[in-house]
């Protein structure tokens, strides 16, 4: 499992710390108790004097958790933003803070055992360097004077990212579209898709390239923003000739009446394909689909990433 959060970054890392047996983290800075840390868990943090008293920790978030049980160690310099909990670890932008889930933070969530084993040999070297704070300590830094500072970052985001990227993979067919034949909505939905995403991405509209879906796929139903696919494009519906692009990302999704329009760019570091090559990777994946400018398909994770790496680079 390797996914992306945003700005459901602190649900789920919540959800999971309820479950787990153990939460270490190497957080810099904790103001909240969204993550709650119990008998035998570690946290290192910044609780130096000027991170307390500037409001960066909170030195009482940090004696609830220490009378929980947990080791709380004081490590200046810190700004690493780390959870692991049993098996798993986040990696990324977010501080403990009241303030973080209102802010755009991103983080890696990986079950993988060798980057959750790194992870936790991190946290074993900062403790190594950090000072283990008792409850005296704690006690005396929750009596400081607190002044807390405005400016970066404070009150709630004026907008709102998609809330759970994408993670599926599609493999979709496509014959060439008429857009004059399109309707007046179909062209106009199409055409503010695009405009927005060009000038977001600071690209010419002509380097993006979409996909028309229509009908009750489970592809048009389900698909995300975040999603990989494979386009495999056909001059007509019963051709045996395909030109198939490289694995690319879904970049933004855009309905009008009963279409819906998958936007991306193509990679230019991998050649497209025939619809031959394409079959032969298929089979030797493992799987049996038989490529066509019909096809509609989710694809396993451990299909997907064969047809990527097997992928001609040349």
């Amino acid at each position: 499992m390797n996914r992306l959060l945003t700005s459901d970054l602190w649900p789920v890392a919540a959800k999971l710390s309820r479950k787990a047996e153990t939460r270490l983290a190497a957080i810099a800075y904790v103001t909240a108790e969204t993550v709650k840390f119990g008998e035998d868990d570690v946290m290192v943090v910044d609780a130096t004097r000027g991170a307390i008293t500037s409001g960066e920790t909170t030195a009482q978030v940090l004696l609830d958790a220490h009378d929980a049980g947990a080791q709380i160690y004081n490590c200046p310099h810190l700004h690493a933003k780390l959870l692991v909990m049993d098996d798993t670890a986040i990696i990324g932008s977010g501080n403990l803070s009241g303030n973080s889930p209102n802010l755009h933070e991103c983080a890696v969530l990986t079950d993988q055992s060798s980057v959750v084993g790194q992870a936790r040999a991190y946290i074993q070297q900062l403790r190594e360097i950090s000072r283990l704070l008792t409850r005296r300590e704690l006690v005396a830094l929750t009596k400081l004077p607190v002044v807390r500072r405005g400016g970066r970052g404070q009150g709630r985001a004026k907008t709102s990212l998609t809330k759970k990227l994408g993670t599926r993979r599609w493999l979709v067919g496509v014959t060439p579209i008429d857009e004059e034949r399109m309707s007046a909505a179909e062209q106009a939905t199409n055409e503010r898709a695009l405009s927005k995403l060009a000038a977001k991405r600071d690209v010419d509209r002509d380097e993006l390239d979409w996909v028309r879906l229509r009908g009750s796929s489970k592809m048009r139903k389900e698909s995300k923003v975040g999603d990989l696919m494979i386009v495999a494009e056909g001059s007509h519906s019963k051709t045996n000739h395909l030109t198939v692009i490289p694995p690319t990302t879904i970049l933004a999704r855009a309905n009008s009446e009963n279409s819906t329009f998958l936007y991306y760019l193509r990679s230019s570091r991998k050649p497209d394909i025939g619809k031959l090559t394409l079959a032969e990777l298929l089979k030797s994946a493992g799987s049996n689909i038989v490529p066509s400018p019909r096809m509609v398909r989710e694809l396993t994770p451990e299909v997907f990433q064969a047809l990527e790496r097997h992928w001609p680079k040349h």
